[in-house]
């Protein structure tokens, strides 16, 4: 059992080092339980202005940067592909991971592309929850302008398959939350990004593999070492980019990142809100509704955030064989520092514990977590976790979740050639926390409830090594299991809940599994040996938010009664475009009339109704939904079904619907080109579909036809309207 450091002792030498040096200690290991985050500094790199120019430039490039999922090998994955919900991922679906750190390619729980249910929980096997990234693939290069880069597949070697085609790798450990990660001294659940940033790995001063240029004087590059303190989630933040498990073809560099980068659209498939918190100035959509990405480019961004001095000169710089210009060979000290300063507002203080407005069941929980429950002893401080500390000792613990020989965690990161971290792990913050299951570092516990339980009965493996002293039986009642959760749930952000700024986010489509289950897959193409890939598209929110709150894993439907084009139907609910047909239902398939269309649309866009004026004969001012159909017409996307007549409750057609759609995007309809064999070139809706098809939105009806006069059904309209106004 490793000895730990008692809190009481650290607390007495640091009082001491600080009234005989009067030194002002930059983080504190003096609470005795948790504290409210409101007011605490964000910690920041001393240096950073020798970097950075524009503090509100670079959280704009981080911003993008993280959400953009061009940064992926193929093309999909983000580094918030795994931090979309909450900070975490609740994705159920191809989220199992086999023992890899055991060196176990097997899967015992359930299988590749298996569906987790709540009755797998908790999980009692070496097998992992955690999130689903890339295929297995050998980086070759880059091409200008293509998001996917030239990779080579090869048969998985950790299990990754079915039926000998691969399926999309997954981690070995559970994704923590990356809001509040600013304060971890140490990121990752061993430790290993270090709070010193070398400007290229997650390892420390002196670690980097990939060389940083500076200007001089005289215009030539120099060769500099990079030493940045207080900047572990710019440590962190490098990693994945380069991992062949959560985002990149094996060998990847950042140079060959950032080439591929500075060619591509920022954010170029995805909608970015207009009233974005952070890039809602720079929305495309501004000036487009339909419009994807931002108004400017990647190096541009760079300019406007970081000092000259990194990026300016016309010397390029040879690497592996290849050339690259300054701005490409330091690309990686931008990501992480941008992708830190975006992060470090992801601050969630707002919590009924920061605001002190605890139920009498939550103080009731309180009680229980600095009293019997002893949560404390490593959950205390401002974010509920002692690895805010620089000493691991006081935040990376054994507390008996798996055997020692499973996964030695931290143990080669601190073990200094000895064992006195194996298996120990971070201590996870509890802001949020019930937003952010499956819990532990390999995701084994469902609920809050399983958490407490595995705590009561004093975890599952005592006879670890390291195993702390600290976790061994409690004995709590289960009116006190009970009062316990309900504090921890006195610790959830309502902005996080219903991703309000500065949680807001671009649309993000992640991959959801395979079609098919842990049996078989289809494959992407013929001969390809990689499973076709389930998307889930989220939608853009600004600084306003979602219409409805996260839904906790694994994520339950939102109506009864959805089958076809549920992620679409979802995302409308979300965006408050929709809330159903009454009953917990949504009908998805009774047709949609002119008059509700008007509704949809302006509501997408963000319009309040008109007031009524009786413009159209057929419309009263009586009628439910006058003002959205006057407003409709206010806004010139339609004149009626006829001079003075609006038909509101005519089904639309799809010829109808393009058009709609197009001009409340301010879009016109351009010249027709005879692309879909029933739509007459001649037709007045022919510009407007076509023109939808060019938009992304719809491919037609099928066999190379559009179906212009069948009437739009309530899920056929969210396909619709989620393509042209969420994603």
């Amino acid at each position: 059992m490793r000895a730990r450091v008692s809190r009481i002792s650290v607390v007495f030498l640091l009082g001491i080092m600080t009234f005989i040096f009067g030194g002002v200690l930059m983080v504190s290991t003096s609470w005795a339980q948790p504290t409210s985050l409101i007011g605490v500094a964000v910690p920041e790199p001393p240096n950073l202005a020798n970097f950075v120019k524009n503090r509100t430039a670079a959280i704009q490039l981080g911003k993008a940067l993280f959400w953009d999922m061009q940064l992926g090998s193929d093309g999909i994955q983000a580094c918030a592909s795994c931090h979309f919900h909450a900070g975490a991922d609740n994705r159920a679906k191809n989220q199992l991971s086999p023992g890899v750190n055991a060196g176990d390619s097997t899967f015992q729980t359930g299988g590749p592309n298996f569906t987790l249910l709540p009755g797998h929980f908790p999980i009692a096997t070496n097998d992992v929850v955690s999130s689903q990234g890339v295929y297995n693939r050998s980086f070759s290069n880059v091409t200008p302008g293509n998001p996917v880069d030239i990779c080579v597949s090869g048969p998985d070697p950790d299990g990754f398959r079915i039926g000998g085609i691969n399926v999309r790798r997954v981690e070995p450990r559970n994704t923590p939350t990356a809001i509040n990660a600013v304060f971890n001294f140490h990121n990752f659940w061993d430790g290993r990004a270090d709070n010193t940033f070398n400007g290229s790995t997650p390892r420390g001063a002196g670690a980097g593999d990939s060389p940083i240029f500076q200007t001089q004087i005289d215009g030539t590059l120099a060769l500099v070492p990079i030493a940045i303190t207080n900047a572990s989630l710019a440590s962190q933040a490098v990693g994945p980019p380069r991992s062949p498990f959560e985002m990149s073809c094996g060998g990847r560099t950042f140079p060959y990142i950032g080439r591929k980068m500075f060619n591509l659209t920022p954010l170029g498939k995805q909608k970015v809100d207009p009233n974005d918190s952070v890039l809602g100035a720079l929305a495309n959509s501004r000036t487009n509704r339909l419009a994807k990405g931002l108004s400017v480019s990647y190096p541009q961004m760079i300019r406007d955030a970081f000092v000259d001095t990194w990026w300016n000169s016309a010397q390029t710089v040879v690497m592996g064989g290849d050339v690259f210009t300054h701005m490409e060979t330091n690309f990686s000290l931008y990501f992480g520092l941008a992708v830190q300063l975006y992060e470090a507002t992801l601050i969630s203080d707002q919590a009924p514990f920061d605001l002190n407005t605890l139920t009498p069941q939550q103080q009731a929980g309180l009680a229980v977590f600095t009293g019997n429950g002893r949560c404390d002893q490593c959950h205390s401080g401002p974010i509920a976790s002692d690895a805010v500390d620089p000493d691991p000792a006081l935040g990376f613990f054994d507390i008996g979740v798996r055997p020692t020989n499973e996964d030695l965690g931290a143990g080669p990161i601190f073990g200094a050639g000895d064992t006195a971290f194996d298996a120990t792990f971070k201590t996870p913050q509890l802001r949020n926390v019930e937003l952010t299951a499956p819990y532990f570092h390999n995701g084994k516990a469902l609920s809050l409830e399983q958490v407490v339980d595995f705590y009561n009965r004093g975890g599952d493996f005592p006879g670890n090594p390291n195993h702390d002293g600290q976790v061994r039986p409690l004995g709590l009642t289960a009116q006190e299991q009970v009062d316990l959760v309900a504090f921890m749930k006195s610790l959830t952000d309502e902005r996080v809940r219903f991703e309000r700024a500065p949680f807001d986010h671009p649309s993000l489509c992640i991959p959801d599994g395979h079609p098919g289950n842990e049996l078989g897959v289809t494959e992407s193409s013929p001969g390809s040996g990689e499973a076709a890939d389930s998307l889930r598209c989220i939608s853009a929110t600004g600084a306003n938010g979602s219409a409805i709150p996260l839904r906790t894993f694994p994520p339950q439907p939102i109506f009864g009664d959805t089958v076809f084009a549920t992620n679409f139907i979802e995302e409308m609910a979300s965006a408050g475009i929709t809330a159903g047909c009454g009953g917990g239902n949504f009908c998805p398939d009774v047709p949609v009339t002119r008059g509700q269309i008007a509704v949809f649309i302006e509501t997408a866009l963000g319009n309040p109704a008109s007031a009524c004026t009786g413009r159209f004969a057929d419309v009263p001012n009586t009628h439910p939904l006058c003002g959205f159909i006057e407003r409709l017409a206010d806004d010139g996307i339609t004149g009626g079904c006829t001079a003075n007549t609006f038909c509101p409750d005519a089904p639309i057609s799809r010829g109808q619907m393009a058009v709609f759609i197009e001009a409340a995007a301010g879009n016109q309809g351009g010249a027709c080109g005879g692309r879909f064999g029933d739509v007459d070139p001649l037709s007045p809706f022919c510009g407007f579909i076509e023109r939808l098809n060019d938009d992304g939105i719809t491919g037609g009806c099928g066999g190379g036809i559009f179906c212009p006069n069948d009437p739009v059904t309530r899920a056929q309209m969210a396909v619709f309207m989620a393509g042209a106004f969420l994603f």
